[in-house]
């Protein structure tokens, strides 16, 4: 069962790196800054489709609340780390289109504050399973480089970004 997966990653040595920027934004909080990076490395190419494992992380430092509870926290730090699995369509054209998804770890953090300006009672930490999924587009520049453009949701939290893609390795 594993030699052909194996066989399969070493037909297909393509890897690629994004890193990107954008915004994020959940039910109970206004928009903040996203930060991402995203590894992966394609397992299955066939002309018009490519299958590529990844891991992707995510972070927002800080999203202020926007609960209006007094009794509620002030913001709120993010970061998501989810291996899933990538599709890309037409790989080898300057325009490739993508779906994404995966299942992994989120933490999130509370403001030492609430809203009233007492301390946080409890632990202001919260880790937990989370799955994400993704929609985007990657457009070619040159033969390794080019542009990444995404729509993520990360357990209700929708981030939209951009990044420098680069690929290396393969066709």
């Amino acid at each position: 069962m594993l030699i052909p997966v194996v066989l399969a990653m070493t037909l297909a040595q393509s890897q690629d790196v994004t890193l990107s920027l954008g915004t994020l934004n959940g039910p109970d909080t206004k928009a903040g800054m996203y930060l991402g990076a995203n590894y992966a490395h394609r397992i299955v190419h066939r002309p018009g489709m490519a299958l590529s494992g990844q891991i992707d992380f995510a972070a927002s430092p800080n999203r202020k609340s926007s609960v209006t509870d007094p009794l509620g926290s002030r913001d709120v730090a993010s970061l998501y780390i989810i291996p899933g699995m990538r599709l890309s369509f037409m790989p080898e054209k300057r325009f490739s289109p993508f779906i994404a998804g995966g299942v992994g770890l989120a933490s999130y953090e509370q403001s030492s504050l609430l809203q009233n300006g007492n301390p946080f009672p409890g632990s202001r930490t919260q880790n937990d399973f989370a799955a994400s999924g993704a929609i985007g587009m990657d457009v070619r520049i040159v033969r390794f480089a080019g542009l990444r453009f995404e729509l993520k949701n990360y357990q209700k939290n929708v981030a939209a970004g951009v990044g420098l893609h680069f690929r290396w390795g393969g066709k």
